[in-house]
């Protein structure tokens, strides 16, 4: 009776380790995951700042009695093969006297409070990053939009 007892409570114990073995393995598997997915984000977060500060500097060379800015595309790594993340970043104006961009005007509104309101060379960037190539596990989405004055 007592080696019967001893024998099960040996199984039951290489039972237990094996269990608490393969949560440690799942665990670590999961935050290794988790720890990667973490660093993409940021880098889609650090991409969308970036986008934004080029799209400004685009609008600021830009020369609009031709024609408008619309987009512009913002690559990261690189713009080949590599590439892991895009950003597209599109412009909407709030300058009813800018000529060549007549559909891309999001207030053409005049009312008795605008007086007081300067709204020339003030645009809203909206900024979309998505990741491509499938390169990562999960995909990356990010969305932002922000309101500037080139």
């Amino acid at each position: 009776m007592k080696r019967g007892f001893s024998l099960i409570m040996a199984v039951f114990f290489v039972v237990l380790i094996a269990t608490l073995g393969m949560m440690a393995l799942s665990f670590s598997t999961s935050t290794i995951k988790q720890s990667s997915n973490i660093y993409l984000r940021e880098q889609a977060e650090v991409l969308a700042r970036s986008a934004a500060e080029i799209a400004i500097m685009a609008m600021q060379d830009h020369n609009y009695s031709t024609n408008c800015l619309k987009n512009v595309k913002v690559f990261y790594p690189s713009g080949g093969v590599n590439a892991i993340l895009e950003a597209k970043v599109s412009m909407w104006y709030f300058d009813r006297n800018l000529t060549g961009c007549s559909n891309r005007i999001l207030s053409a509104i005049y009312t008795l409070e605008d007086r007081h309101n300067i709204v020339d060379n003030i645009a809203m960037l909206d900024i979309s990053v998505k990741s491509i190539n499938n390169s990562t596990t999960e995909p990356i989405s990010l969305h932002k939009r922000i309101i500037q004055r080139p």
